[in-house]
């Protein structure tokens, strides 16, 4: 027996991010607590950073199909104050 776990199955990256962009979470650790909860089905991975980082894994807030605040367009106070 080995002491291996088999690899699971899971579904697809953009699979994931449709259910849970269909889910509507607000904040990354709503998704997290529900990842983590036992109502997540056995097709939705519990680490999901884990298991797609090789696939094109990003973060929490692109899989819910929001902009993370790093690649958000910052003003200087220079153009804040000629506005």
């Amino acid at each position: 027996m080995s002491a291996i776990a088999p690899k699971r199955a899971y579904l697809s990256l953009s699979e994931f991010k449709r259910v849970v962009r269909g889910l509507g979470f607000a904040r990354a650790i709503d998704l997290k607590k529900w990842l983590s909860s036992p109502g997540r089905p056995a097709l939705i991975p519990k680490y999901p950073h884990y298991v797609y980082r090789n696939d094109g894994w990003t973060s929490y807030l692109e899989s819910m199909g929001r902009e993370p605040r790093s690649r958000r367009i910052r003003l200087s106070p220079e153009a804040l104050s000629s506005a």
